[in-house]
């Protein structure tokens, strides 16, 4: 929802799912609403998450989600929650890269 097409409450249906679990390597890496299917990968001790609006291919979205965080490292020599919101700008710039061009 970087673009602002899926209202960023679908991700309270992940966040439910985490806060059920007693640890957050417990969360199923797909996860289906009747709206969306929420796809995450854990590194960094972050969730990366990607919500789509039809069914993909789930090691397709997941091997994404990995590069992603590659390039992040890549990028910022570290990643974390503070990393990424010092650079938000170049974040948003490579995911509509990665995304939409690359």
């Amino acid at each position: 929802h970087y673009r602002g097409y899926i209202s960023r409450t679908c991700c309270d249906l992940f966040w439910g799912e985490v806060q059920q679990a007693s640890h957050p390597q417990e969360v199923k890496p797909v996860l289906v609403t009747p709206k969306y299917y929420l796809i995450h990968v854990q590194r960094y001790g972050m969730f990366f998450i990607a919500v789509l609006n039809r069914e993909v291919t789930p090691l397709l979205v997941t091997e994404f989600l990995h590069r992603v965080v590659d390039v992040f490292r890549d990028y910022f020599n570290e990643v974390s929650e503070e990393s990424i919101k010092e650079n938000f700008i170049t974040v948003y710039q490579l995911m509509d890269e990665m995304m939409d061009n690359g």
